[in-house]
């Protein structure tokens, strides 16, 4: 994680922060995501914190995950006007020739604020689904339905490019919502074995109804998987209100519209 949010209370302060030429292994062979009880709720399982802030179960951000770009992000302005409002965004971060293998669950790579950039990196193998009676699980540790994206990111400007995503077990690319975003030139991979991506890329909106300027254009999807066991479900998904019930439950003002 880049800050802890039981200790810093001031994140849209935390801006211009670059990862870059690392490798980083999620420990999927060390870690389950999922204990003997079922729940991530930290008996029996990776998930948690030392700090005092994974008190509700199943937050993905206590998840064990990757790599966590997750900065400041405005979710009461549908605009998404981070150049009018900087205090409220972390901006200006960047991923850039970074490779995360073997996530176990959540996340390979999360990345929220405004302006920044992922580029020139490789997820492989982020998390297992596996869907049909007879198909082996490639991580049997019990926690069948380990979901993990590779890349899940939020917020305005955010240029995604030249990345490669092997293997990821829910969403290639996710985008939860924000204005004049790009994802460009990526290639998402499904390779032969018992993965069930739901979708190489997704303009999902949860928080930012607003995804207006966004640009997808020039990836690469294949798909070598066996469509039983694994494969990729829809090349590229484009909705609006996906998750967190839309307009019916308790979404943010900003997710409406």
């Amino acid at each position: 994680r880049m800050w802890a949010r039981s200790q810093v209370q001031n994140p849209g302060d935390i801006d211009n922060i670059t990862i870059s030429h690392l490798t980083i292994d999620g420990g999927q062979d060390v870690r389950v995501c999922v204990g003997p009880d079922g729940l991530d709720d930290g008996n029996g399982d990776n998930w948690g914190s030392w700090l005092p802030e994974c008190s509700d179960g199943g937050d993905p951000w206590c998840s064990p995950g990757g790599l966590a770009m997750s900065g400041s992000v405005n979710f009461l302005d549908p605009e998404s006007d981070y150049e009018a409002n900087p205090q409220w965004w972390s901006m200006g971060n960047v991923v850039d020739d970074v490779t995360i293998r073997n996530v176990e669950c959540g996340t390979a790579l999360s990345f929220e604020g405004a302006a920044g950039i992922i580029r020139n990196s490789t997820i492989d193998n982020a998390g297992v689904h596996v869907h049909e009676p007879g198909c082996a699980s490639t991580d049997d540790d019990g926690d069948v339905g380990a979901w993990s994206d590779g890349i899940t990111f939020i917020g305005p400007g955010h240029l995604i490019t030249g990345n490669t995503i092997i293997n990821a077990s829910d969403v290639g690319i996710v985008h939860f919502g924000g204005v004049n975003t790009t994802i460009s030139n990526n290639t998402i991979r499904a390779t032969e074995g018992n993965y069930g991506m739901f979708a190489a890329i997704a303009i999902h909106p949860w928080h930012l109804g607003n995804v207006s300027g966004g640009v997808v254009s020039g990836n690469t999807i294949i798909n070598e998987a066996d469509e039983n066991c694994g494969g990729i479900h829809a090349g590229i998904n484009i909705g609006t209100h996906m998750w967190g019930g839309g307009c019916t439950w308790s979404a943010w003002p900003s997710a409406r519209g």
